[in-house]
């Protein structure tokens, strides 16, 4: 983005699952009973908390969705579950005018998003079903947004079909997925445990 666009740019906190499950908790062998308990319920609930720890605890009861720190330019939207248990969010074209996507042809589309995901997450980018079946996928199949990028998130479109395809504003384009990770710690060894299918790689298993 530049520097006029950054300057626009404001932060807000996007919910990634959710809201309409509350979990039941219980605390000194008391479980709430609704579903869904009301916010007075809750504050009374945590009330023999400590201040700080209870208003965490308030917080997850009452909408257990991870928080994410995004921050927009201000003709941007923000991404939207379509429906209750959706795993990805919808993520939308941010352009001034639309872009026209040849067969064969990749186009990076801007979001207008950048986002601070919690340690030990990943944003995953994939594909919406509804233009995968129009010919236009993630050129990269499942695109990584890790923990520690900062910049605007841009979608890298490729059209796999047949016609040219035009992406316009505010256009559905990818689906945002975010995903618990664990970092590798290499072990190096001589040798490795014998198993069954041993080195057998591609078509080992037959077609």
């Amino acid at each position: 983005m530049t520097e006029n666009t950054q300057a626009q740019a404001t932060e807000e906190v996007v919910d990634t699952a959710s809201s309409k499950t509350a979990k039941k908790i219980k605390r000194q062998g008391v479980t709430l009973k609704a579903s869904k308990p009301t916010e007075a319920e809750l504050k009374n609930y945590f009330a023999e908390e400590e201040s700080t720890d209870r208003t965490d605890r308030y917080i997850a009861a009452l909408d257990p969705r991870k928080a994410v720190k995004v921050k927009k330019h201000p003709s941007a939207k923000l991404p939207e579950y379509q429906t209750e248990l959706s795993a990805g969010c919808d993520v939308c074209a941010n352009l001034t005018y639309p872009k026209w996507l040849e067969p064969g042809q990749i186009e990076s589309i801007p979001t207008g998003l950048s986002v601070a995901i919690p340690p030990g997450y990943e944003l995953q980018v994939r594909s919406r079903s509804g233009l995968a079946k129009k010919g236009i996928v993630v050129a990269n199949g499942i695109g990584t947004i890790d923990a520690d990028f900062r910049g605007e998130i841009h979608i890298l479109l490729l059209n796999v079909g047949k016609e040219k395809f035009q992406v316009d504003k505010g256009m559905r384009i990818a689906q945002l997925v975010l995903s618990k990770v664990d970092q590798v710690k290499w072990e190096v060894v001589e040798s490795l445990d014998e198993t069954e299918r041993g080195t057998g790689g591609f078509g080992s298993t037959g077609v």
